[in-house]
């Protein structure tokens, strides 16, 4: 395998990645929208929750009439899933105990 790839090499690899990201990003501003949402309240919460389940759970929350601080609630107890993962992989990671942590 070479060590460098072109740009077209790149953009042929990752598109079925990015149509499915797109189509799911779709997806929740066409819902968070017709929940009543701002359109760049859904952009601000794409860019920083930065996990779909996360954003689905907190929308549908929100939707049912719960608190922003419910929402937010409920991301992070169902993100707590990533924790178990996490320690099941941390000592395959490169590094030392702080930077495996840290990833």
């Amino acid at each position: 395998m070479r060590a460098t790839r072109s740009v077209r090499e790149i953009l042929i690899t990752v598109a079925p990645l990015a149509l499915a990201v797109f189509v799911f990003a779709l997806s929740f501003g066409v819902l968070a929208i017709a929940a009543g949402i701002p359109g760049w309240a859904a952009v601000l919460m794409s860019a920083l929750v930065f996990a779909g389940s996360a954003q689905f759970a907190a929308l549908g929350v929100i939707t049912a009439g719960g608190s922003v601080l419910t929402a937010v609630l409920a991301g992070g107890l169902l993100n707590l899933r990533y924790i178990a993962t996490g320690i099941a992989v941390a000592r395959s990671l490169p590094g030392g105990r702080l930077v495996r942590a840290l990833l």
